[in-house]
């Protein structure tokens, strides 16, 4: 596998989205991500993913994992996507755009570079106010 240098150095021109796929993240950021019981969120999350999953034709699993609210940032780096499966597995930390970047890879395989796109691209679109406080760490984006 091969990992882009960071998450910029892969953001340079701004990609394009299926209509579709615009509107289920609208939907989403107006249901507030992060608003609500660790209950309420995984609910919202999963509406999303069923969203993307409709859009994409796709009919990959979704679990979620020790998730807890209060994990540390960068805490949700064991999550991951099985391709045997075809299950997302989001671990200890409820992560947006963990969780873009691993249906990324539901959608493109193994291909890092695409998945680090899609998923900053989509998140930094939806939650600039987010996006601003995160830096580079490798190739993923952490609070800074």
């Amino acid at each position: 596998m091969s990992y882009p240098e960071s998450a910029a150095s892969v953001m340079q021109t701004e990609m394009k989205f299926k209509s579709e796929t615009i509107e289920a993240l609208q939907r989403y950021k107006d249901a507030g991500p992060w608003k609500g019981s660790l209950e309420t969120r995984c609910n919202k999350m999963a509406t999303l993913h069923n969203e993307l999953c409709t859009i994409y034709g796709r009919h990959t699993g979704l679990r979620f994992n020790e998730v807890r609210l209060g994990a540390p940032a960068g805490s949700s780096g064991n999550s991951s996507y099985n391709p045997h499966f075809d299950t997302i597995t989001i671990d200890t930390k409820l992560s947006v755009i963990t969780y873009l970047h691993e249906f990324a890879h539901a959608l493109k395989g193994s291909d890092e570079v695409y998945a680090v796109r899609w998923s900053c691209s989509l998140f930094k679109k939806f939650f600039p106010e987010k996006w601003d406080r995160l830096v580079s760490d490798r190739h993923t984006m952490v609070v800074g």
